[in-house]
């Protein structure tokens, strides 16, 4: 009787520990499913993909035990849901990739495909990010080659993209591509040099050399190449023939072929400079003419009065900057994206702010040159006062929306 007692306290005693193992898997799946859904809910598909294999796992291999408990059905559904609940925030191909949401038995071939289509999506993950057109167009370079491989995919074996739950990875992968494009877009693009060559009234310049012979000086030879050439000047200034030294007149016949109407003239006095042990006289030369091609400024402009982002002027720059910034904040105020939008409207203040307080303090320097004409990324070319006032006015806007409400209606 004593020894059935015992038996009968042993087995409830297995029994109990069998359903707290339980209690604590479901309690373990529970709280994974719902970390993952509450991060779904709030758009953030980081480690999604490993999130999602390990919550696979659980629903694998099932225990008997497990799978007899009240609560597990509950949790299959909710599993169930996770896939395109995830699907509908990372965008993309994420619906094309999800299907009818099957997980295919593993197969070689199938995972060979999988693993062209994660590799094309990782590269194209991780195209540098610097603020440069040309990382703009790598990256839609790399995803047009992640789609083609998708494509290949999806003709070949349409489960092949959720081998082993991979569809996860790629759903993770999708969204991230779509945050680095938002990045990218709202980084501003700083502009690059448009330099073009034209002809106009102006001269070439070049240096001559002869080297110290005994007491005397040998010919003239050129000097190398010149490290740029062109200047523009007007007509009317352009010198008469000055009488050239030595064999200059031949060697320029020589080694250079410009018209005969061109102008000749020495510039400058020489100077004199030892190389390798040896004293040259060296001596600088002008041409003058009406077709000398001259190159227009790093803002693309034959007049040097206007100045530009490329050219390296910070008010442009800063106007630029501030101009796309609040472009970007309407972009997301319209797409309901609100910490975004306060996010850019803040940078706009920031930029515009600091700006106009070193404005007022460097333009009544004796070294402000109040000439200078500003040429704009999308406002064409703006006087001083136009461009600070309307800078002016981006930045009150800025302040205004980067606080309150604004960005949430």
């Amino acid at each position: 009787m004593m020894f059935r007692c015992f038996t009968i306290v042993l087995l409830l005693l297995v029994a109990r520990a069998g359903h707290a193992k339980d209690f604590q898997a479901v309690n373990l799946i529970t709280s994974e499913i719902e970390t993952v859904e509450r991060k779904i809910a709030e758009g953030d598909l980081q480690h999604l993909g490993q999130n999602g294999w390990s919550l696979s796992q659980h629903f694998v291999d099932v225990s008997k035990d497990l799978k007899s408990d009240p609560a597990f059905p509950g949790l299959v559904r909710r599993w169930e849901k996770l896939a395109a609940k995830a699907a509908a925030v990372a965008g993309g191909h994420a619906k094309e990739i999800l299907g009818d949401g099957v997980v295919p038995p593993n197969d070689k071939e199938r995972e060979q495909l999988f693993e062209e289509v994660e590799s094309a999506c990782k590269t194209a993950v991780n195209t540098p990010r610097s603020a440069t057109a040309r990382d703009m167009k790598n990256l839609k370079d790399n995803y047009a080659k992640y789609e083609k491989a998708l494509a290949r995919a999806l003709k070949a074996d349409p489960a092949a993209v959720r081998h082993k739950y991979g569809h996860f990875k790629l759903f993770e992968c999708e969204w991230t591509i779509a945050q680095v494009q938002l990045n990218f877009e709202d980084n501003p693009i700083y502009d690059e040099a448009t330099t073009e060559r034209y002809k106009t009234c102006g001269y070439d310049e070049y240096v001559l050399r002869r080297l110290k012979m005994g007491g005397k000086w040998g010919p003239w030879e050129v000097d190398g190449v010149p490290g740029g050439n062109g200047y523009p000047l007007d007509c009317k200034k352009h010198p008469k023939v000055s009488k050239l030294s030595g064999n200059m007149a031949s060697l320029i016949k020589q080694e250079y072929n410009y018209p005969r109407n061109a102008v000749w003239a020495i510039a400058g006095p020489p100077t004199t400079g030892e190389q390798d042990l040896r004293i040259y006289q060296y001596q600088a030369i002008r041409v003058y003419g009406k077709d000398i091609e001259v190159q227009t400024s790093a803002c693309g402009d034959k007049d040097k009065k206007v100045v530009c982002e490329a050219s390296g002027a910070k008010l442009v720059q800063t106007y630029n900057v501030v101009e796309h910034l609040i472009a970007r904040a309407e972009v997301h105020h319209g797409a309901a994206r609100a910490d975004r939008c306060k996010e850019m409207y803040q940078k706009a203040r920031h930029e515009a702010s600091h700006m106009l307080e070193l404005y007022q303090s460097e333009s009544k320097s004796s070294g402000w040159d109040k000439t200078l004409k500003y040429k704009t990324r999308n406002d064409g070319i703006l006087t001083e006062a136009k461009l600070v006032a309307k800078l002016s006015e981006m930045a009150s806007q800025a302040d205004e929306r980067s606080v309150g409400k604004y960005c949430q209606k």
